[in-house]
């Protein structure tokens, strides 16, 4: 009888330590998932924030939507053009630990918005950037930009990953000043040659997964044809497209897009 009791507590306590690793495990990414993205996304984004702030005027006032760790935006040439054009930047994202380490990284580049007094209208005055825990259907320009518009938008591949894409560009159009622009880098998969076609379908039966083995939500694979009736639905249109590179072959770009209402 022992014996038998012995054979069926066994599995069970193996079945318990590999929970607990695996509870330890994901407690250890969770700690260093904003390492994790420095590591595998900022130096592609690098370029694309530098993309955004080359077109951006003096003394521009910049929503970033999906600013995560604030890394690439404060890379030293990007942070050299912050600063050198006096932009004052808001950025939002709804990861909790990506803002505590954009948060970090704004103070140690000593670009942290002024003091203000509360009930203080109007911006912050650049250089600087304010990061908000925010989603972006939350955002206001009272309680974000002390009742100001922002003149310009961007989302570094954040657009098409959330819950509604067209419901995000048309609040955030509504957030800008007249004549606003909307910037948006984005990852788009090839589908026109049969290599191309093979790949994209590999990339859209991964991509979704990814986020369970490097704590990163790249979403779906993303097709120019669906981005395009994104920005339609939202009564806008691309303006200005750059292309920024690519992996793969043409399997896989990068664009940047500029959007402005569709006239």
């Amino acid at each position: 009888m022992a014996d038998a009791a012995d054979g069926g507590s066994a599995p069970l306590a193996a079945a318990a330590i590999a929970l607990a690793a695996t509870a330890a495990v994901l407690l250890a990414l969770r700690a260093c998932r904003a390492k994790i993205y420095d590591t595998l996304i900022v130096d592609l984004t690098e370029g694309w924030y530098a993309a955004v702030l080359a077109r951006l005027p003096e003394r521009a006032r910049l929503l970033d939507v999906g600013i995560g760790t604030g890394s690439a935006l404060l890379r030293p040439a990007n942070q050299e053009a912050v600063k050198a054009k006096r932009i004052a930047v808001t950025g939002v994202d709804i990861d909790g630990d990506y803002v505590k380490a954009a948060r970090a990284a704004v103070e140690k580049a000593g670009l942290q918005p002024e003091e203000r007094p509360a009930g203080a209208r109007g911006g912050p005055h650049g250089p600087c950037v304010d990061v908000r825990h925010r989603s972006v259907y939350d955002v206001t320009r009272d309680e974000d930009n002390g009742g100001d518009a922002w003149d310009a938008a961007y989302f570094s591949a954040s657009l098409m990953l959330v819950p509604d894409p067209v419901q995000a560009l048309v609040h955030v159009r509504g957030l800008l000043s007249p004549g606003g622009t909307i910037y948006v880098t984005q990852t788009f998969e090839g589908e026109d040659a049969a290599a191309a076609s093979f790949a994209s379908r590999l990339v859209t039966a991964v991509k979704p997964y990814l986020k369970y083995f490097v704590t990163i939500d790249f979403g779906t694979a993303t097709f120019r044809r669906d981005f395009d009736a994104t920005v339609k639905a939202a009564k806008l249109r691309v303006a200005d497209e750059q292309h920024l590179g690519q992996r793969g072959g043409a399997h896989r770009t990068f664009k940047l897009l500029v959007l402005e209402d569709d006239k």
